[in-house]
């Protein structure tokens, strides 16, 4: 699998290119099918990485697959990552890709996970407020996991923010046995 720091690496200069060539939404997109494509067939990501296959015959296979229907710079991309040894992890790329965009338009992703689910009204203040906090266009992800009791967990980036009964009762449970609390 690719590393993430080098997937950053590449996946910025794309980036980059595709906003010199005001291409950034449709590769987007192109990045997406290349992923889908991926994903929906196993043998073709064991075909690009295996050791044993030569260089040329990976090459050739990706053609058959992407010509025309992916940018030339994408297509690039993944030739480069196959010659260098690197397994494509395009799932990778084009989360990165994505991550990307959005610090461009100034939208941030917000998981929002609550013990029920949050009213259109809950979500719409918490949006407001987030938004208020950070500047940004706040994109709410909800999802709902009874096991928090009550309240929520935020997870903004790599950021975590607990504000559920169940994170309280693990942090008491904590204190009393004498375990530290990383919350």
């Amino acid at each position: 699998m690719l590393a993430r720091r080098i997937a950053q690496r590449y996946t910025r200069a794309l980036f980059s290119l595709a906003q010199e060539h005001g291409t950034v939404a449709r590769w987007e997109g192109e990045l997406a099918t290349l992923t889908s494509v991926l994903a929906a067939s196993p043998e073709l990501p064991q075909v690009l990485a295996h050791p044993e296959i030569p260089l040329a015959s990976k090459l050739a296979v990706l053609e058959r697959v992407f010509a025309g229907k992916l940018a030339p710079e994408i297509l690039a991309l993944v030739r480069l990552l196959i010659t260098r040894g690197h397994e494509p992890d395009m799932e990778t790329i084009h989360a990165i890709y994505v991550e990307e965009w959005n610090a461009a338009r100034r939208i941030l992703p917000v998981e929002v996970v609550s013990a029920v689910p949050l009213s259109e009204a809950q979500a719409q203040a918490l949006t407001e407020q987030l938004t208020r906090k950070t500047g940004a266009t706040i994109r709410l992800e909800r999802s709902v996991d009874p096991a928090l009791i009550a309240g929520l967990v935020l997870r903004i980036g790599d950021r975590v923010i607990d504000a559920s009964a169940r994170g309280a009762l693990d942090g008491l449970r904590d204190a009393m046995r004498g375990t530290p609390t990383y919350a």
